[in-house]
């Protein structure tokens, strides 16, 4: 290395450490200058409301049946329901049908139903703030908290952690305390036992079928309308199918059925088409069990395996016959990890008419 490269080097790292310095500096200054307006505004705005630790105020409203068994732990899993606001009373975060209409940011792809996530602190799908709260909850219990970015989203504000879908109308910047309420609706060590249980609910009680009549564990499916002289769909079958894929509560994710897709005010005219061929998105699916190179998941083709030419059915079934627990972010509708399905499925002998 000559003198001068020598000298350069030396030059490059002394200014890298200078950065970084001030970059700590920075850093360090916007939190400390964030912390002393936070306990002003506080102490002016929200005096009533308790300080559990420096930075972190939160209020737990009970259910009058509480109950302290159904209290959260390391690792449950527990469904909540949440919005978050900054200290002017912006959302950045909303998980409410009827103030997403309010605030301008309502889609109808998006399921604004509770979130099911497990409660363990580096899980991206909630803040510190948040975390702490749920481990003093009970099943039915609510909580407004107001917290500094460090409970909150850091540095980075909520683009930095974000819930799929649940969209406010402003994003939360860096070093900004946020103004969180949230209820606990559930609580369980076994997510995959709540959702069978669930699964079972629906199966008899919205499909009439017996919980013991299962065709496999955590799968059901009725037909709806009988053909005993339709054709039975083997391995090396073609068939054609229109479906529609729905969660328990009823709320559409995917339909190729276009009177319901615009009933719904999901049809998409443009929609990229997925079987790479010619045809379009709502024409019927066309289904070959050894060779599926749809995204449709092993529940719709063990339905449409038990099922005729010339038959309607309606299946459901729990997370292990559809997207398990990684759920699914690819489509406009965002299919939560071991969410149960349901599937309304006609199933055709040769293509029939796109319907209209």
């Amino acid at each position: 290395m000559t003198r001068n490269r020598y000298f350069q080097f030396i030059f490059c790292i002394g200014f890298l450490a200078v950065m970084a310095s001030c970059a700590d500096k920075v850093d360090v200054d916007l939190s400390e200058n964030e912390d002393a307006t936070f306990t002003a505004w506080m102490a002016k705005n929200r005096p009533d409301m308790p300080e559990v630790r420096p930075g972190l105020y939160y209020q737990i409203h009970r259910a009058a049946n509480g109950d302290e068994s159904t209290r959260p732990s390391y690792n449950s899993w527990v469904e909540i329901t949440f919005d978050g606001k900054n200290l002017n009373g912006d959302y950045f975060v909303n998980m409410y049908g009827r103030r997403a209409k309010y605030l301008g940011t309502f889609t109808s792809f998006t399921h604004y139903a509770p979130l099911v996530v497990q409660l363990y602190p580096e899980n991206p799908r909630f803040v510190m703030g948040q975390y702490l709260a749920l481990h003093e909850m009970n099943v039915g219990d609510s909580v407004e908290m107001y917290m500094s970015s460090k409970y909150a989203y850091g540095s980075g504000g909520s683009t930095a952690n974000t819930v799929d879908g649940f969209r406010g109308n402003i994003v939360l910047g860096g070093y900004t305390p946020a103004h969180i309420t949230m209820k606990l609706n559930a609580s369980t060590r076994d997510i995959e036992e709540m959702r069978l249980e669930q699964v079972m609910e629906y199966a008899e009680n919205v499909l009439g079928i017996p919980r013991a009549d299962s065709l496999k564990k955590g799968f059901y499916l009725k037909i709806t309308q009988e053909n005993p002289e339709g054709d039975i769909i083997g391995e090396d079958s073609i068939a054609y199918v229109y479906y529609v894929g729905k969660f328990l509560d009823g709320f559409i994710f995917a339909t190729n059925d276009e009177p319901v897709a615009r009933a719904n005010h999901i049809f998409v005219s443009d929609r990229a088409d997925e079987l790479g061929t010619s045809e379009s998105w709502y024409d019927a699916l066309q289904f070959e069990a050894t060779n599926l190179t749809t995204t449709t998941v092993e529940g719709f083709r063990e339905a449409v395996m038990n099922m005729r030419t010339g038959e309607k059915g309606i299946a459901v079934f729990t997370s292990d016959w559809g997207y398990g627990a990684s759920g699914d972010t690819s489509d406009s509708t965002v299919i939560q990890p071991y969410d149960p399905l349901v599937y309304e499925l006609e199933v055709y002998k040769t293509r029939p008419e796109r319907k209209r």
